[in-house]
């Protein structure tokens, strides 16, 4: 049975990141992927912070050489039906980037497995344990059939909607339900270069350009107004978009064309404790954010990174380092709750609606 220094489960930005600092490190990594790359993952903008989180990474070239399409900013209507432009141009590189999701995960994992991790995809859990010298055995099922390991730390990078939190006895604090749902669809060649962030009585939208001529939609609201208002229904969907004054400029699809709508849980939670020595979550699975912060992604990848020095500490004798480290990200995470209540406070269009009567009350 391989034995390893840590173990991480979830090869998304966070498992990736994680295992590619602490292998750059000399610790030795098994990172366990459950669905792999092939499976269509949303794209998004990136803002312009990512180049210095990757350059300090070493990670730059490589996602330089995916040619992503440069974003300049980002456009909205919040508060108003008004457009306001929040310009890229005096940031550092000067613009942020419209993203291929599925190639950007995929080169962080790729490039993790270049730093030394052993990286096994697509796989099923089918066991984890820790037995009483502390060490985690983990099984699963891939494509060579049942395989084991263990490590001396166990990371959970396994998302938002994570299937480790009871298991772990971890203690998670969910403060919304928001999910996303929407499509990819195409877009006309040459139009606006921007993403852009719509206020509506159900929520909000987000719409960006991605590679290849498309546009990701997505209307971002509560699961109960998608329940209540048959918000998976395509037509429906359709509806809502249409009743919009920007974002229905970017449908240029026929409406009775049989599409297929995604729907993904974005809500914000965070693990505030664990009852598991040699072990942490990391990424979403740690602490999740309101896509209208728009750094999911990247706040992912920096509290893996401090899940990463956190692991390397305690692999060095200090037993305190996990304890230290989710106070400090307490703080930080209270902070962004309220930027984030101060932003939703800014719409005052429909206090009626059950979506924005619930954030004027946080």
């Amino acid at each position: 049975m391989s034995r390893f220094d840590t173990i991480i489960l979830g090869g998304g930005p966070a498992g990736a990141v994680a295992a590619y600092y602490l292998c750059k490190a000399g610790r030795s990594c098994l990172v366990l992927e459950a669905a792999g790359f092939a499976r269509p993952r949303i794209g998004e903008t990136f803002p312009p912070k990512l180049y210095g989180l990757l350059q300090d990474l070493g990670l730059w070239a490589a996602f330089e050489s995916q040619e992503h399409l440069p974003a300049y900013g980002i456009v909205s209507a919040w508060g108003t039906a008004e457009l306001d432009f929040n310009s890229h141009f005096n940031s550092i590189p000067g613009n942020g980037w419209h993203v291929n999701r599925s190639a950007f995960d995929e080169m962080l994992f790729r490039e993790a497995q270049k730093a030394g991790a052993v990286c096994n995809m697509p796989c099923r859990i089918t066991g984890i344990e820790q037995n009483q010298r502390g060490i985690w055995e983990i099984t699963w099922m891939g494509d060579n059939g049942q395989q084991s390991a263990t490590g001396t730390f166990l990371v959970n990078a396994a998302g938002r909607s994570n299937p480790y939190h009871e298991r772990m006895g971890d203690q998670v604090e969910k403060y919304d339900a928001l999910v996303a749902v929407g499509t990819i669809v195409e877009r006309e060649p040459d139009t606006a270069n921007h993403a852009l962030i719509e206020a509506c009585p159900q929520g909000w939208w987000y719409s960006t350009p991605i590679p290849d001529n498309k546009t990701v939609l997505l209307l971002m609201t509560d699961l109960e107004t998608v329940q209540s208002e048959n918000l998976t229904e395509v037509s429906r969907w359709f509806d809502v978009a249409n009743g919009t004054t920007w974002t229905k400029q970017r449908l240029v699809e026929d409406p009775s064309r049989s599409i297929s709508l995604m729907t993904r849980p974005a809500h914000s939670q965070l693990v505030t404790a664990v009852r598991q020595p040699a072990y942490l979550p990391a990424g979403d699975a740690l602490a999740s954010f309101d896509p209208l912060s728009g750094e999911g992604v990247i706040r992912a990848m920096q509290t893996a990174l401090g899940v990463a020095r956190t692991v390397q500490h305690w692999l060095n004798g200090d037993r305190h380092a996990t304890t230290g480290f989710l106070r400090d990200l307490a703080g930080l995470y209270l902070q962004y709750r309220q930027e984030a209540a101060a932003a939703y406070g800014r719409e005052h269009r429909w206090p009626a609606a059950p979506f924005w009567a619930k954030r004027a009350q946080t």
